[in-house]
């Protein structure tokens, strides 16, 4: 990590949580991971999937 990373990093840890969080999510949307969008739609695909299973009283 560099010298910039570790300053930006220990002032981060001094803010109120919900600031925190809200960089976490600035940081991650700006990585461009297209993998983990993807792997997010495979997951809310497949809940809506177990959802019309469960409703139609199946387990899998």
């Amino acid at each position: 990590m560099t010298a910039l990373a570790k300053r930006v990093y220990k002032q981060a840890l001094g803010l109120p949580i919900d600031d925190q969080l809200h960089l976490i999510d600035i940081l991650i949307q700006n990585t461009h991971l297209p993998a983990q969008k993807e792997i997010d739609q495979a997951w809310a695909k497949e809940v809506v999937v177990r959802c019309e299973l469960l409703e139609k009283g199946k387990k899998n």
